[in-house]
């Protein structure tokens, strides 16, 4: 006799790829009609996806370096014009001589030092306020995400942003 068909605990189920298996459907955004081994919070409100996560990060970070180039542009065009003019020494040196590098490092330690701190003020600032404001930043937003707790919904205390922004950048 042959053996009984394997029952429902017998081990995972087939990926959607392999012979004989059920492809996997897509799931309306809202939430209705997911599996319920799908991850939400205790309310039942959808988590996003590691790519849905990362895609609004990358737009944030898009968004964020514009504004901080912006901002900090009078020192970096300091910082290009002394390369650019410690590469022209370099390039018109005598053959087997090499401008100082240490004189050009001492020039352009304190603009490059600005820039870092222009960029991580306005990070701080972008991203506290927004997940206090909006309970999201602007690619979370433009991908339908807000940040809550878990355990219930509503805008974060002010100690728990700061603790992500803190894990996140810190």
């Amino acid at each position: 006799a042959a053996a009984p068909p394997p029952g429902p605990d017998s081990g995972p189920p087939p990926y959607a790829g392999a012979f004989g298996a059920t492809p996997y459907s897509a799931y309306p955004a809202t939430g209705q009609d997911r599996p319920a081994s799908s991850a939400t919070t205790p309310d039942g409100v959808p988590l996003a996806g590691w790519g849905r996560r990362g895609f609004a990060l990358t737009i944030d970070g898009v968004i964020v370096a514009v504004v901080a180039v912006l901002l900090s542009l009078p020192w970096w065009i300091d910082v290009v014009r002394d390369v650019s003019s410690w590469m022209n020494d370099a390039m018109n040196a005598p053959q087997g001589t090499t401008p100082d590098t240490t004189a050009l490092l001492d020039k352009i330690a304190k603009p490059l030092l600005i820039i870092g701190l222009v960029s991580n003020v306005l990070r701080f600032v972008y991203y506290v306020g927004f997940l206090r404001w909006k309970q999201a930043t602007p690619g979370m937003l433009a991908l339908g995400m807000r940040v809550r707790l878990r355990e219930r919904p509503g805008p974060m205390p002010m100690s728990t942003v700061l603790l992500r922004w803190l894990g996140h950048y810190g």
